[in-house]
Parts: structure tokens; C-alpha cells; sequence
């Protein structure tokens, strides 16, 4: 019930280059301990990426990244803020 929005970075590098992003299949988020999973990347240039599909960065060096998950949380939790660290790893192809 509460407003969702992904994290958003941009990606620099040599123009024209593949990147890989690498996501965790799950993190724990706190308070609480409450799963994290269902990470998704959405690349501004490439659509959707990961796993075997490649970012792309434009003519000028660079991409929009956009990445979500879904939080998991029981039955009757109370809305509130819940943070995650959530390790991304962005490497050249």
C-alpha cells in the first residue's frame, strides 16, 4: 500500500560496450529480516537485463539503470520503511 520506486544510477563507461549486472537471488531487509528477492534490471538503452542479457551504453558512454525486487513481508505487518544492502556488481563484457 505504500509508493514503490526502483533504485535508478547511471552507468559511464567507453561507448558502444556491453555490461553485465549481477544481482543477488535474495537479501534480507530490516527491521524485521524480511526477504528480498525477484531482482530485475531495466537498462534505458537494452531493456531488460541480466543473467544472459547484456546493458548496452549509448554513443555518448553511458545508460540508465532501473532496479528492483520484490519485499516479501507477513501477513498483518504494519507499513513502514524497510532498508536492504543490496550488492550490484556492473562489469564490462
Amino acid at each position: 500500500g505504500s509508493a514503490v520506486s526502483p533504485f535508478v544510477c547511471t552507468v559511464l563507461g567507453e561507448p558502444g560496450r556491453a555490461y553485465r549486472v549481477v544481482l543477488p537471488a535474495s537479501v534480507l531487509a530490516e527491521p524485521g529480516g524480511y526477504a528480498v528477492t525477484a531482482f530485475a534490471s531495466w537498462s534505458q538503452n537494452a531493456g531488460l537485463v541480466g543473467g544472459s542479457r547484456p546493458g548496452q551504453l549509448g554513443a555518448a558512454g553511458s545508460d540508465v539503470l532501473r532496479i528492483g525486487a520484490t519485499l516479501t513481508l507477513p501477513k498483518g505487518a504494519k507499513p513502514r520503511t524497510y532498508t536492504a544492502s543490496v550488492p550490484v556488481t556492473i562489469a564490462y563484457e
